[in-house]
């Protein structure tokens, strides 16, 4: 949450070897030894409930801390992230920096400070910081208040002018006051931990909170009818302990008696047991009903495994695959659990070798495990309908879901310390033999082909994501060879998945020889060193593509050589989505 861990050697690394991708583009994955024996899944009808897209992050995507931390704008997009909460920053857009003096007149532009220079490093100001969020194309979450490192609440005196400043606040962000920006962001979250004595240290009360709340709450109201109000991202103390849920109480008894604004309500949970978020959720599901609050919506703004010293079990879940089966499982039980909206607590590690903090990349921008399962939960969120399942494996957590079209895809996280494996069947009649079937796995081992047969196997501390896309649906690809071996004419013809038709991406041609790879742009071949590949496309995805990489070529003397066609949105995501297909051989 708060505090920095000492630094550590990073034990984490990610590479994308030759070696690897060869095996993955030729598909030569082991199927896993022996497992569990397996417990039928049956997957049956819609359930009426939509796949939420539960995708946002606390922090980011402009570098900050340590020298040598990098822009994670790219890397943000790659995996969906859809909003970023503007908590922890540690200096800009809290409003302890923006709105200093609590004495000065929150209607004059001269009592706020959103330009200045506050971490010398990057040159972050508020307004660099808000720029990144919305010029890399994220909502932000727009939380009021501040960084733990930086805690400042006003006083019962300074009220009046802080809750107006925070009005002042949100027009220079949202409607372009003060040289501001013009932005559409939906959520104002207003506060964060009360319940927590680092952010509502004594002698403040609960009450005062109260107060906080309300005022500020009526005030922005007024200002913005149409934003989402709510708050105050409760510790997770809000749900798990006496004291806690007693102050949670006492707020919504002051919201319900003063008919305050309140359009959703945020918590926060750290920890690894799923059933505790779902525990949390229905919490404060149940204390809002009772008091008639039943269309206030639930948000989760902070989540992650709990804190764990450097090289020990627990820190070291931050980074590895087991900490990521965790984390998918809790998402799975977000998703049945009502949970509208989340933030992942955080994006990126201010140190680059503290792999133990609860970043989702270390400083320097490589992915931790999580990063690998975020762009799991990214894919799943493509199939909108939740299915209804029955059994399956006791020891994990899973979903199902379609898309309007009918691909289905099923998510499973199994952080257990054995394997555990499902045979699959479908209450409507389809076999797995009615579909295309691609796979992700995130692991700490080698990854292998989860599927054999109708049977499904998970290795213990991974996730595994199955796309099933009927094969009508799929993507398909073939070779048009003519000519003689002398001159040889090779047209490659890509066909589209149904579900990616329009979307920007690359259709990338390659070809291995030997130990080789090469790549065709379009117009001519070079040899891969390594880093980004050419497409021979670029643009929104078409049904289908022919491209002729070869025309007149003599290839006798390179029998072997293979052609492959495969697409994405870049090689990283094409390799994880399985989308490659060897199509040609030189006899």
């Amino acid at each position: 949450m708060r505090t920095r861990p000492d630094s550590a050697r990073d034990t984490s690394t990610r590479s994308l070897p030759r070696a690897a991708i060869r095996l993955m583009l030729l598909g030569l994955l082991a199927c896993l030894g022996s497992a569990a024996q397996a417990q039928a899944l049956v997957v049956a009808e819609r359930t009426g409930v939509s796949v939420r897209r539960l995708l946002g992050l606390n922090v980011g995507p402009g570098p900050q801390g340590d020298a040598g931390n990098v822009d994670l704008t790219t890397a943000y997009q790659q995996r969906g992230v859809n909003l970023v909460r503007n908590h922890d920053y540690y200096g800009p857009l809290d409003m302890a920096t923006m709105y200093p003096d609590r004495s000065k007149d929150p209607m004059q532009s001269s009592s706020y400070n959103f330009t200045g220079v506050l971490d010398t490093r990057y040159g972050r100001s508020s307004d660099s910081v808000f720029a990144s969020i919305v010029n890399g194309g994220f909502e932000p979450y727009f939380r009021i208040g501040d960084s733990y490192n930086n805690v400042s609440p006003p006083t019962s005196a300074q009220l009046p002018n802080w809750s107006q400043a925070a009005v002042q606040v949100l027009k220079h962000y949202r409607s372009g006051q003060w040289a501001g920006f013009n932005s559409s962001f939906r959520f104002v979250e207003i506060g964060n931990e009360p319940d927590n004595q680092i952010f509502w240290p004594s002698p403040l009360t609960s009450n005062d909170f109260n107060q906080l709340y309300d005022q500020t709450a009526r005030a922005v109201r007024s200002a913005f009818p149409s934003l989402k109000i709510g708050g105050p991202g409760w510790a997770p103390s809000g749900c798990l302990a006496p004291e806690g849920q007693a102050k949670v109480r006492s707020l919504l008894d002051y919201v319900k008696a003063g008919n305050s604004p309140l359009d959703f309500m945020s918590f926060h949970v750290y920890g690894t047991d799923a059933a505790t978020y779902q525990t949390c959720a229905q919490f404060y599901r149940t204390e809002l009903d009772s008091r008639g609050l039943n269309g206030v919506e639930l948000h989760i703004t902070e989540w992650n495994t709990p804190n764990g010293s450097a090289g020990s079990a627990t820190g070291q879940l931050r980074y590895n695959a087991q900490g990521a089966a965790y984390m998918t499982a809790a998402w799975i039980k977000l998703q049945g659990a009502g949970v509208a909206e989340s933030t992942f607590y955080r994006g990126s590690d201010p140190a680059p070798n503290s792999p133990e903090f609860y970043g989702v990349f270390y400083g320097d921008g490589r992915p931790k495990k999580v990063a690998e399962a975020f762009s799991l939960w990214r894919d799943f969120t493509a199939y909108e309908h939740v299915l209804q399942s029955s059994g399956g494996p006791a020891s994990a957590t899973l979903l199902v879901a379609e898309n309007t079209a009918g691909a289905r895809a099923i998510l499973i996280a199994n952080p257990g310390t054995s394997s555990v494996s499902s045979s699959i069947s479908f209450a409507d009649g389809k076999t797995l033999n009615d579909y295309q079937v691609s796979s992700s796995t995130v692991t700490d081992g080698v990854v292998i082909e989860p599927l054999a047969g109708s049977t499904v196997s998970v290795p213990a501390k991974s996730t595994v994501l199955l796309r099933l896309t009927p094969r009508s649906q799929a993507f398909a690809a073939s070779a048009a060879p003519s000519g003689t071996l002398d001159a040889l004419t090779l047209a490659l013809n890509t066909n589209v998945a149904a579900i990616d038709v329009g979307k920007s991406g690359l259709i990338y041609i390659l070809a291995l020889a030997g130990s080789n790879w090469f790549v065709f742009n379009g117009s001519s071949w070079s040899l891969w060193s390594g880093g980004d590949v050419a497409g021979a496309f670029v643009g929104n995805l078409p049904p289908s593509h022919t491209v002729t990489p070869i025309s007149g070529f003599d290839v006798r003397g390179l029998s072997g050589l293979q052609f492959f066609v495969a697409y994405g949105t870049s090689l990283t995501e094409m390799l994880d989505s399985g989308r490659v297909k060897m199509v040609y051989q030189v006899p």
